[in-house]
């Protein structure tokens, strides 16, 4: 297989899939292996991730379900 080289411009869309997927069983492998060398996905990616702050607000909104173990008080 031969190394692949940065790719300037890259089509976004990949990274956006790739956030949004839900099914690990449907992760583009390629995309993956994109990533070892592309700086500009994988600032892109980090740029869009949210910082613990966020998370942390979140939170204060979200309630536990019946199934969320992390939300149990006895976890």
């Amino acid at each position: 297989m031969k190394d692949e080289q940065p790719v300037l411009g890259c089509d976004l869309s990949r990274a956006d899939a790739y956030m949004d997927s839900n099914d690990p069983d449907s992760i583009d492998e390629g995309f993956l292996s994109h990533l070892d060398y592309c700086v500009e996905c994988r600032d892109y990616l980090e740029s869009e991730a949210a910082d613990v702050g966020v998370w942390e607000k979140l939170r204060q909104h979200l309630t536990p379900l019946d199934y969320d173990v992390a939300g149990n008080p006895e976890y």
